[in-house]
């Protein structure tokens, strides 16, 4: 019989940062967090030395407090903590625009992108850090930092001057997934989707442009 040696570890996730980041912070909370239309979505992940999924969490919020991961009876060594934040659905806890995929193995761990234009309020945070769980009990706090970008789209003095019914711009490459292993640089924990590659591929469409003068498009990109 082996016996058990280790403690547990609790995680203490602050997740207003990600949205300060890029100043959505109180319309997410007056327009989607306040109704209900979606919840924040913490996950927590914990491999071992080997790169092995040894425990998993997952919590969701629905405001700015500080979220509590429990992990109970932890054998001691020294483990990679991944934890990604984004908002999601409480009803099926997913997100629509981007889904976590390789949980099995730390080499395998990345960000899926389902849909090309999601908007601004689904950034997405991550943390990584290697953290050291002994016999005694751990307590880790972590803000999660901001990836991607925000962008604001502005389309000025377009009416009755082109004989279009909607307006939009084209990137030649699409991201299919963000990898997460921390060995990796930062270019190459982006990976390209690439039957896209090298195409027009049309971002940030708007249509109905007979009702205004100016449009105004926000969109996040991984």
């Amino acid at each position: 019989i082996e016996a058990f040696s280790g403690g547990s570890l609790t995680l203490r996730v602050s997740t207003q940062g990600v949205y300060d980041t890029f100043g959505i912070t109180k319309r997410l909370q007056d327009e989607f967090l306040r109704e209900g239309t979606f919840h924040i979505g913490v996950t927590s992940l914990l491999y071992d030395a080997n790169g092995t999924l040894a425990e998993k969490n997952f919590s969701t919020a629905t405001n700015f407090n500080r979220v509590e991961q429990e992990f109970n009876k932890i054998k001691e060594g020294t483990y990679t903590l991944v934890t990604i934040q984004m908002i999601v659905d409480p009803e099926n806890k997913e997100n629509s625009n981007f889904k976590i995929e390789g949980e099995n193995n730390l080499r395998t761990l990345k960000i899926k992108q389902q849909y090309v234009d999601p908007g601004d309020i689904h950034a997405i945070g991550v943390n990584t850090q290697t953290i050291t769980l002994s016999k005694n009990d751990l307590v880790v706090d972590i803000a999660p930092k901001a990836i991607g970008s925000r962008i604001e789209v502005h389309y000025k003095n377009v009416l009755g001057i082109l004989p279009y019914e909607n307006i939009g711009f084209g990137t030649t490459d699409v991201l299919d997934c963000y990898l997460l292993d921390p060995s990796l640089s930062d270019n190459d924990r982006y990976q390209m989707n690439l039957s896209a590659k090298g195409k027009f591929n049309l971002r940030g469409s708007l249509t109905a442009l007979e009702t205004t003068d100016g449009y105004m498009n926000v969109l996040y990109f991984l």
